[in-house]
């Protein structure tokens, strides 16, 4: 139910994620090693609340895991949703994440973009003398990441417009310029 709504280009209402999360729950009585309700679950969650469901999706993301030990794309996937879950929230828990992604499985699309913007919005955070140095170490990785992630998808502008605000985050305004004028060109 949860899928044909997405596929639909909506987000799920609130009956199809009750039919969801009861259809879940079946499954996961009828086969308690299969994965597959757990993955459902955490993303039935996330779909309903990014604020009030966070814990009961990482708790069905975390029971999906156990069941996947031997199964790295499978894990990718859901450490790259739990990122994405908390990337608002908690960045570093997202950095966190991703690096996981990464190490499982280096080549999962999208990691590099999610990860640049966990190390951006961690750069944005940090103020004040003292936290300089890991306030470029942030902006130095998000400039690493979506540069990474603009060599996989070189038309995706939103990846470029994030490199953009990077350089400029990491003091370098020459490369900031050039990126945004980039952009410019392309009629963005």
């Amino acid at each position: 139910h949860l899928a044909r709504s997405e596929s639909a280009g909506g987000e799920a209402d609130p009956e199809q994620c009750e039919t969801a999360l009861d259809a879940t729950q079946r499954a996961a009585e009828l086969c308690p090693t299969m994965a597959g309700p757990y993955k459902t679950r955490g993303r039935v969650h996330g779909h309903r609340g990014r604020l009030t469901e966070v814990n009961d999706a990482m708790t069905a993301y975390r029971e999906a895991l156990r069941r996947l030990q031997t199964q790295p794309a499978e894990r990718a996937a859901i450490f790259f949703n739990q990122g994405a879950l908390l990337l608002t929230s908690d960045p570093g828990a997202t950095l966190t994440k991703l690096n996981s992604v990464l190490e499982v499985l280096p080549t999962y699309e999208d990691a590099n973009w999610l990860r640049g913007q966990a190390h951006l919005a961690l750069s944005k955070r940090l103020t004040g003398e003292e936290k300089r140095e890991a306030r470029d170490e942030h902006a130095r990785g998000a400039i690493s990441d979506l540069t990474t992630a603009l060599e996989q998808k070189p038309e995706e502008d939103r990846i470029r417009h994030l490199l953009g605000i990077a350089y400029e985050n990491a003091g370098d305004t020459t490369q900031a310029q050039t990126t945004f004028c980039e952009l410019a060109k392309r009629g963005k």
